[in-house]
């Protein structure tokens, strides 16, 4: 075993001696600057190898075990006899310029140890502040780049679990006095564009030769959408999504592999939405090579669509879902493919709508009349889908009645 660098010591000895000094020294300059040098270990200045030994050593081992040690001083005195510029400069400052994933484990941790406090309420602005300043994006993107901690799979379940929920541990930690951007109509969208600016930083490192990771925001984007609040994520990311992948082979690929990724367990939840099922067929359907796998889940869909049994037991939901796959996936046929495909199809549609017209559920009966519109167009060449935004094709159409017609009830049955 190699012996640890002569300097890794002096960085242990140094945390210790400032702990040492804040919990016992009350006067102004011996607390200042026990916190300068903790702010010094969190940046170390200069180009030296022990310098920056000294900081990855400091954010690695000892970086968790300073804010949990602030928290606990939180009541001290000398902490409240620090001027407002003081703290924001020595002690907020080390909250909000370390390692994201741990300072953010451990704010929530303090904010649910606290009680209703000037102490509590210094925590929740420190942590308001963390997520307006980009450090959330930049959590994401560190795990993107392969720059984040190589953590336990209990860490990473807790930090997720941290991320995703985190309204909902506001919600009950706060009550009726909960704080705007913790509310989920405010903190989805924006952990939705920490998303994109990940996404967009990945696809411009792989057009330049670097490797990413997609694991964890797919790990993100399954954990939301199980837990039910996939409607406010899905409204900021699908639009852009949804333009990028027009366009660029990368964001293609990227997309697929984001989706690719998400644990299977959470699939199901993802799938329902229509710009996710464009993403993944559009991508099926840009390569030659990839165009029979395109036309097999065709077939599968249409065998789903048609089966009386699956009419009668499968959820609305799901229903929606394989009629929606149906719809876009014959928009991206070519007049080949459906001429060899059109007596599948015809078969398909009709045994299929008179399945759906047979049912007594009234929403049912619709998407039967909404898909079958289809084969009234066959062997007629459909209009295929286009990347301008104001040319509605067919398939936009149908899906666009389909959603009207089927929402009688004023419920969103696809949310």
């Amino acid at each position: 075993r190699e012996p640890r660098p002569s300097c890794l010591p002096d960085v242990r000895l140094s945390v210790g001696q400032c702990f040492r000094t804040l919990s016992t020294s009350s006067t102004e300059d011996d607390v200042t600057g026990a916190l300068k040098t903790l702010n010094s270990l969190l940046d170390t200045q200069g180009d030296s190898p022990s310098s920056s030994v000294h900081q990855e050593e400091f954010r690695r081992s000892h970086y968790t075990r300073t804010l949990e040690f602030l928290i606990s001083h939180i009541q001290a005195d000398w902490l409240h006899n620090l001027t407002a510029t003081q703290r924001t400069q020595l002690w907020d400052r080390l909250f909000l310029h370390g390692p994201p994933e741990q300072a953010l484990l451990v704010l929530m941790e303090g904010i649910g140890q606290l009680s209703p406090s000037s102490n509590l309420d210094h925590l929740l602005s420190i942590t308001e502040t963390f997520l307006q300043s980009g450090r959330l994006t930049d959590l994401l993107w560190s795990y993107c780049l392969g720059t984040g901690p190589a953590d336990s799979p209990q860490f990473r379940e807790a930090l997720l679990g941290r991320i995703v929920a985190l309204p909902d541990h506001m919600a009950n930690k706060l009550q009726l006095n909960n704080r705007t951007l913790f509310l989920p109509q405010n903190y989805y969208p924006l952990l939705a564009q920490g998303m994109l600016t990940a996404l967009e930083k990945t696809c411009q490192a792989l057009k330049g030769g670097s490797d990413c990771s997609l694991i964890f925001l797919a790990q993100i984007l399954g954990k939301v959408c199980v837990q039910g609040h996939s409607g406010m994520l899905m409204a900021v990311l699908a639009p852009q999504l949804s333009k990028h992948t027009h366009t660029d082979m990368v964001w293609q690929r990227v997309c697929w592999k984001l989706i690719e990724n998400v644990p299977q367990r959470w699939t199901d939840n993802l799938m329902l939405w229509t710009q996710v099922l464009r993403v993944i067929l559009g991508y099926l359907a840009a390569d030659r090579e990839r165009r029979p796998l395109l036309l097999q889940v065709l077939r599968s869909l249409c065998q789903a669509w048609a089966n009386p049994s699956a009419v009668k037991h499968t959820p609305l939901k799901q229903q929606m879902y394989i009629s929606k796959a149906l719809l876009l996936s014959i928009g991206l046929l070519n007049d080949s493919e459906l001429k060899e495909l059109r007596s599948e199809l015809l078969q398909c549609l009709l045994g299929g709508m008179q399945s759906h017209l047979d049912s007594n559920v009234v929403q049912i009966r619709h998407i039967g009349m909404v898909v079958g519109e289809l084969r009234r167009k066959l062997p007629l060449q459909l209009p295929k889908m286009s990347a301008a935004p104001q040319k509605q094709t067919l398939i936009q159409t149908l899906i666009w009645i389909g959603e009207y017609d089927i929402s009688l009830s004023q419920k969103n049955l696809y949310s």
